[in-house]
């Protein structure tokens, strides 16, 4: 339920496909290429995100972060989100 949007990035941080995810769309899907930096936006409080990843599971190395990035839990991560939110008001709804 709710709304996202998933937000794709290049291997140098630009934004190369975003658009809201409803859960009124026809298929509330989103699939993610392998590899890819990306970030999904919480439209609305009660949206309800699943992330299912090809296994095994494994906590050390599961996701590769950014470099041009802040860090999980940094004081400049509200900086890059509202920047973020910015950047991507403006684009098109594309699929992804």
């Amino acid at each position: 339920q709710g709304i996202i949007t998933p937000v794709l990035f290049s291997e140098t941080g630009e934004v190369v496909n975003t658009y809201n995810l409803s859960s009124n769309d026809e298929i509330p899907l989103v699939e993610i290429p392998e590899g890819i930096f990306h970030t999904l936006l919480v439209r609305e409080m009660a949206s309800v995100i699943l992330e299912v990843s090809k296994g095994p599971y494994n906590s050390e190395t599961y996701k590769e972060l950014a470099s041009w990035a802040p860090q999980e839990n940094e004081k400049e991560v509200l900086d890059f989100l509202n920047e973020l939110e910015r950047k991507i008001v403006p684009l098109p709804r594309r699929i992804l």
